[in-house]
């Protein structure tokens, strides 16, 4: 792991290993740190593997995070421009930050990239006037890569995530679009007529998402089995070429024909959200009496049958939620799901969208995050949020604004007139991801208090004043298979 430079004379430990990459310790830096006369410091060089991994000579893998800048640091200012190798290298790195594969073109978009970028211009230390002989990653370096030249590093989301509605058959507690309690807060009646996404909307997204190789998500603010083109829209979607679509729903309407049509045509990840082990723990979350609790259970076993049944590749995930009332359950739900089958099951800390506190310890402690420095969320890089209606977000915040606040400024189009392509890189989503690499003065509305960008990053951040922490996760993954 990098430290940060200024804090290494306070380190007591005898003997320092230090990782030197292209990215992270530059020459001047490893005399700087030498002379800390009551260490003995080795320094181990590290570059991408085969894998993609940063690994040293030694075999030693290096795990790099924190926030960019901070802790990234390059070679000489005067070797940047001339040096093809470091420049790729530290693409791949940023790249990697925000996707988990290449594109195999990558290599050859990033040389093309590399003749047109004025490096010298986008190598100024930004905290000093001083000339040096390392520097801290600029953020305009940033911006030539991720924002001017996003078409061709990020061509496309890896995402869609879609609300082919707008209704749910339920009325969780804990839920900011359908509760009964949190509906009150709403300033509009978005959800009060049912709306539903047209075939021709869809068929425009699946087109993209197939040219593309995007993943296709069902199920947002909605419950998606409610549509009467579900199973259409996934067989239409497999037709074209999708390769991966994954449903999020809480099993009460999962018929045995609706299962199969969907498993025949590639939905190979669902996510079922059950509220406890017990009918009693259910219906009081759930806030319904309409479905019992063992319904739905033998709904999610017919699915895990039918799975069996087609031979399909699906992987089947049950998720609940930790409150006062589930607490007592989770040791026993985790059991009951692994012993019928289940490839996985998620715990879930809730946020708290009431911003009451009764019971504290069963939310996320978003307080925990006021100190640390901002990181760039990813969402404006990797995923689009679709509602019914054909309006395009970014985010979860955003989808809260354009259905329960219906802000309109918050769209960033709509799919029925625009082309996605074109709004993927619309002066609209540039101004957002350049305010996200600035991390200072948001244009976009849903961006200025949120804290999920630090609980959807990597969970390890460096504060202000420069120290290492972890926050609580919210969210724990069990997996079996």
């Amino acid at each position: 792991k990098i430290l940060k430079l200024k804090n290494l004379k306070n380190i007591k430990e005898k003997k320092i290993i230090l990782i030197q990459t292209p990215i992270a310790i530059g020459e001047e830096d490893l005399k700087n740190i030498s002379e800390n006369q009551n260490s003995e410091i080795t320094i181990w060089k590290a570059e991408l593997n085969s894998q993609k991994k940063w690994i040293t000579k030694q075999n030693m893998p290096v795990i790099i995070s924190g926030n960019s800048q901070e802790i990234f640091r390059y070679y000489k200012k005067n070797k940047i421009a001339s040096d093809k190798k470091r420049f790729l290298n530290f693409a791949k790195y940023l790249y990697y930050k925000i996707d988990t594969f290449l594109p195999s073109n990558f290599i050859k978009k990033m040389e093309q990239i590399y003749l047109k970028i004025n490096i010298d211009d986008s190598c100024e230390d930004e905290q000093s006037n001083k000339k040096s002989n390392s520097f801290i990653l600029s953020k305009s370096f940033l911006k030539h890569l991720f924002v001017d030249y996003v078409n061709e590093v990020f061509p496309a989301p890896k995402t869609f995530q879609l609300s082919i509605s707008n209704k749910c058959d339920i009325a969780c507690v804990m839920c900011p679009y359908h509760s009964k309690k949190i509906k009150k807060l709403h300033n509009t009646d978005y959800f009060s007529n049912a709306q539903f996404m047209t075939l021709f909307a869809f068929k425009k997204i699946a087109r993209y998402a197939a040219k593309w190789n995007i993943n296709v998500r069902f199920g947002n603010i909605d419950e998606p089995f409610i549509h009467p083109k579900l199973d259409l829209f996934a067989e239409y979607a497999a037709k074209l070429g999708v390769k991966h679509m994954h449903i999020s729903t809480n099993g009460t309407l999962m018929s045995e024909e609706k299962i199969t049509k969907l498993l025949q045509s590639n939905v190979d990840d669902w996510q079922i959200s059950i509220n406890g082990i017990s009918e009693s723990t259910h219906s009081k979350i759930s806030d319904t009496d309409i479905f019992s609790y063992q319904e739905i259970v033998n709904n999610v076993k017919k699915l895990i049958s039918l799975r069996g049944k087609y031979l399909s590749r699906a992987k089947i995930r049950i998720s609940t939620i930790r409150d006062i009332l589930t607490e007592s359950e989770i040791e026993e739900f985790i059991k009951f799901w692994k012993d019928n089958g289940a490839d996985e099951v998620t715990i879930y800390v809730l946020s708290d969208y009431m911003k009451k506190n009764e019971n504290s310890k069963y939310y996320l402690p978003i307080e925990e995050i006021n100190h640390l420095q901002r990181k760039p969320c990813i969402s404006a890089w990797n995923e689009m949020y679709f509602m019914p209606d054909g309006e395009v977000g970014v985010c979860c915040r955003s989808v809260g604004y354009l259905s329960a606040i219906k802000m309109k400024e918050i769209s960033f189009g709509s799919i029925i007139d625009e082309d996605i392509g074109k709004i993927w890189t619309n002066k609209k989503f540039q101004l957002l991801r350049n305010s996200l690499i600035d991390n200072e003065k948001f244009s976009y509305k849903p961006c200025e208090d949120c804290t999920l960008w630090a609980y959807f990053n990597k969970k390890e951040f460096f504060t202000k004043e420069g120290d290492f922490v972890e926050l609580t996760p919210w969210m724990k993954k069990i997996t079996f298979k």
